[in-house]
């Protein structure tokens, strides 16, 4: 009897046993001072926008530079832990948005939602159906919970011109984020993989001129999904524009065109992109027509998420730059001098080395009917819009008189590199002459930079 006693006596230590076992299954351990330890947990909210469409790509609240259809129409944002894990996924379901339909959502918030504290990356994807064959298909389709799937990276968007009100063809976004969740909102932008290019054309001259065939070019057929230091190599034969404006068009005496935008991949061409052109006039045969040729944009790198508009001006006046010097930063000793090669007509001038630099100008004519009029001695000259790039510590400031050779020129000064500059760094600014008070004419001049060891002797 006092055995049986004995074994019913253990039954409370046994399921006190059992019910500690249970109890810990579900609870985790226990931190020193007996408390649970559990994961922290922070409460915050997601605000998802759009980067404004800029040449400074600034960001802003709302985008005033956006064109119809170019914000937001499919959607969704991933939240990873450091184990790779996606810890929170948002996918609104913007069937029965109205501004969504359109391409037209600006901005989205996911409401308030509890995310477990630490490092954590997001990735935002918007209207990643039209990149080409939808290469996010299947990681869009992830679950919460799952391991996030590698990501490609690069991805294609064929160039072209789109009207995506009525194409649907809504413009492919990507953000990536490093983020330590804290309460409070946390608002990150997504920015649009392409571009938009637009040509525009001005007649200055005194006569019709009709524009035959124009192509630009070439252009990327893919690009980085997110931002990279370094654009991808020109993939296959790249993509060009061809012919922005109708056949065989004529631009009337003043006469101005634009073209429609174009949406283009970032891109890169070291010496600018080709711009082709063919054109014919009464006043000029083929051999002697200055309208026409292959010519380079000033333009060298086109960034996702900007906006350019391509000018071309047909002028009759002609503008030859003598020469570019410059003083290279020496090694001890004084300042060593480079000249570049003279009569440069296409006003791409390279400077070798670096520090301060000096350009001359040599003569500006007007193509006449019976031939070239110099009127170098009838205008003034002036500075206008000057894009540093990354390229310039100042900027060229001054034009004034020299006597060169016996002969009286302009010079312009003022302007110095970067003390480390590269070849893929350029910059460019507008030099204006008037007559009489008036523009007579306005050209764009490119600087780029060279090793100074490249310079023949």
């Amino acid at each position: 009897m006092k055995n049986r006693l004995n074994q019913y006596k253990s039954l409370p230590l046994l399921a006190s046993l059992f019910a500690f076992i249970a109890f810990g299954c579900v609870s985790g351990e226990r931190g020193a001072g007996g408390e649970l330890d559990l994961p922290e947990m922070v409460e915050a909210d997601l605000q998802v926008g759009v980067s404004d469409a800029s040449k400074s790509l600034q960001t802003k609240a709302a985008d005033t530079n956006a064109l119809p259809g170019e914000q937001i129409n499919s959607l969704v944002v991933f939240i990873v832990n450091a184990s790779g894990k996606i810890e929170k996924k948002f996918q609104p379901n913007l069937a029965g948005d109205e501004q969504a339909q359109k391409g037209e959502l600006t901005s989205w918030k996911s409401g308030s939602f509890e995310i477990t504290g630490g490092p954590k990356k997001i990735y935002a994807f918007a209207n990643w159906e039209s990149i080409k064959d939808n290469p996010l298909r299947t990681i869009i389709n992830t679950p919460e919970g799952q391991n996030m799937p590698s990501l490609p990276a690069s991805v294609s968007w064929e160039s072209g011109v789109y009207d995506i009100p009525i194409t649907k063809k809504f413009l492919p976004m990507s953000v990536q984020e490093e983020w330590v969740p804290a309460s409070g909102t946390k608002t990150i932008q997504l920015v649009r993989l392409v571009s938009r290019l637009r040509v525009k054309m001005l007649n200055r001259t005194s006569h019709p001129i009709t524009v035959k065939n124009l192509t630009l070019g070439k252009f990327n057929t893919a690009g980085n999904l997110f931002g990279a230091d370094k654009y991808l190599a020109l993939t296959g034969n790249g993509y060009s524009i061809d012919n922005p404006f109708e056949e065989n068009k004529q631009l009337a005496v003043s006469e101005s065109i634009e073209s429609d935008w174009y949406y283009v991949n970032e891109s890169e061409a070291a010496d600018g992109f080709t711009v082709e052109l063919k054109t014919n006039s009464d006043e000029h045969s083929t051999d002697d027509n200055p309208h026409q040729g292959t010519k380079y944009t000033a333009l060298r790198q086109i960034p996702r998420n900007h906006f350019w508009n391509l000018n071309i001006e047909f002028t009759p006046y002609k503008l030859t730059l003598l020469s570019v010097s410059n003083e290279n930063p020496p090694i001890g000793g004084y300042p060593e001098s480079s000249v570049t090669s003279e009569g440069i007509t296409d006003l791409v001038c390279t400077v070798y080395g670096g520090g301060p630099f000096t350009i001359i100008i040599e003569k500006l004519v007007s193509q006449e009917e019976n031939g070239e009029v110099d009127l170098s001695d009838q205008v003034t000259w002036s500075i206008g819009k000057v894009d540093k790039g990354d390229l310039l510590a100042e900027a060229p400031n001054n034009i004034e008189q020299a006597t060169i050779d016996g002969t009286v020129h302009y010079q312009i000064t003022g302007g110095r590199m970067v003390g480390a500059a590269t070849e893929e760094q350029s910059a460019t600014f507008e030099l204006i002459a008037k007559k009489d008070g008036s523009v007579l004419a306005t050209f764009q001049i490119q600087l780029k930079f060279a090793d100074i060891f490249e310079l023949q002797p």
